[in-house]
């Protein structure tokens, strides 16, 4: 196919498209001024910076308006009165008349979103109270999509190595937990490249629910059916760098490449539990957050009244029951959490996630801290 014919210098569509090609190309170079800050944690935010390039490009906002309009009426005129304009003037004078309105539908949305950075309020990054469930619909889905994923009893396999059966985490409480995770990864880089692992994944349903998050998401699994069920399942699911490993948790050596862990109790012992917290604490990079709540109210195992066997995660800092942070200090610690609590809870999509084409918003969608990988 050949290229579109440059249109005519001398037509009405030529002149308007070359005006509006050049105030959306302003409209990119602010933007681009304005990404950087946005991306910046909580903590080194300039207010009165994303605020004054805010209003930069917000100022150009009546003159887009004004070109749609003037495209809307030249594209409403009897065909006569458009004779000098060619036909591949027209088909891009229309597509870029389309875009214009796409990218200003959005305006107020955009403007939304760069105002909560810096208008941002501490918000906990697990709620006091999270339900189980939200309606028994989901509670029967939740159980269903379970079953579907992995049909089969615990074998003998592994019941004798010490672990539990596949229990499943109530749908909203792991949410709340991935979802504080996700800020944590926010205030730190950039989430759509980091790596989630769920140590004794069973069928993986909480790896699909993850991968909204998370860049990559492998779950490591001791019995060699739940494998089998998972690998099937995940396939089915369809979605891209979700995998299962077929692995000793209590011996596995390769925790360093994830950035994220969870596991709820995959061993049934507090002394099996010990040692898994000891060889993931053994091996895993400096900043790795670990998951790991103990019981269905996300209290991790140091807090829980009835256990005496001591907790080697406890040793870590804790940015939030039941999440702990390996390989850094409490001062770090503390800091990291302050500027998650002030990241979103409302995330904003990634500008390739868009149905419309995002022209000069690019920059700020993707460098938002509150992007969300969907």
């Amino acid at each position: 196919m050949s290229a579109a014919r440059t249109p005519k210098q001398g037509s009405y569509e030529a002149r308007t498209l070359s005006e509006a090609k050049a105030l959306e190309a302003e409209l990119l170079r602010r933007c681009e001024a304005l990404a950087p800050e946005l991306a910046r944690p909580a903590h080194a935010r300039d207010a009165a910076s994303i605020k004054e390039l805010w209003s930069q490009i917000d100022a150009l906002r009546p003159e887009l308006t004004d070109t749609l309009k003037r495209m809307r009426q030249r594209g409403g005129l009897p065909k006569e009165r458009r004779k000098g304009g060619s036909s591949a003037e027209l088909r891009a004078f229309k597509a870029e008349r389309k875009a214009i309105q796409e990218r200003l539908q959005i305006w107020s949305s955009v403007s939304d979103m760069v105002a909560r950075h810096y208008l941002a309020e501490p918000q906990p990054l697990i709620p006091e109270h999270v339900p189980a469930y939200g309606d028994p619909l989901m509670e029967f889905l939740a159980a269903t999509l379970h079953h579907v994923a992995n049909p089969v009893e615990q074998s003998a396999e592994g019941f004798d190595h010490g672990a539990y059966a596949d229990i499943a985490m109530p749908p909203l409480r792991f949410e709340a937990l991935i979802l504080a995770a996700y800020r944590l990864a926010l205030a730190r880089g950039e989430p759509r490249q980091m790596r989630f692992g769920d140590v004794g994944c069973g069928g993986g349903v909480k790896l699909v629910m993850a991968r909204r998050f998370f860049g990559h998401c492998t779950g490591i699994e001791y019995e060699s059916q739940y494998v089998a069920n998972a690998e099937v399942f995940l396939k089915k699911v369809g979605l891209p760098n979700l995998d299962v490993e077929h692995a000793d948790a209590l011996t596995y050596e390769e925790y360093g490449k994830f950035d994220v862990l969870y596991f709820y109790r995959p061993m049934r012992s507090d002394q099996d539990l010990e040692r898994l917290e000891q060889q993931v604490v053994a091996n895993v990079k400096p900043g790795t957050l670990i998951l790991a709540p103990y019981n269905l109210h996300l209290q991790p195992r140091a807090a829980a009244t009835f256990t005496l066997v001591p907790s080697t995660l406890a040793t870590c800092p804790e940015l939030v029951p039941p999440i702990y942070a390996v390989g850094v200090s409490q001062e770090e610690a503390d800091l990291w959490r302050r500027d998650a609590e002030l990241t979103d809870t409302v995330p904003v999509p990634k500008a390739d996630t868009l149905e419309l084409k995002p022209g000069f918003w690019r920059p700020l969608l993707d460098a938002s801290r509150y992007a969300f990988n969907s």
